[in-house]
């Protein structure tokens, strides 16, 4: 199944919390977020091969 498609703030918070060092799993409930769309957000970020502070600065 699919991971279910968040917000562009729930994005940003998510790798606000990872630049910080954060773990998925603390993501997740932080986000109130299934911990396998937080897993699925983070290899689509990492796929970028954009560091998170980098992804920040984007607007």
């Amino acid at each position: 199944m699919a991971a279910k498609k968040i917000d562009i703030m729930d994005v940003r918070q998510l790798i606000q919390l990872k630049s910080k060092g954060e773990s998925n799993r603390s993501c997740s409930s932080s986000l109130a977020i299934h911990r396998n769309t937080v897993n699925y957000y983070v290899r689509q970020l990492k796929a970028t091969g954009t560091s998170y502070p980098d992804l920040l600065r984007l607007s």
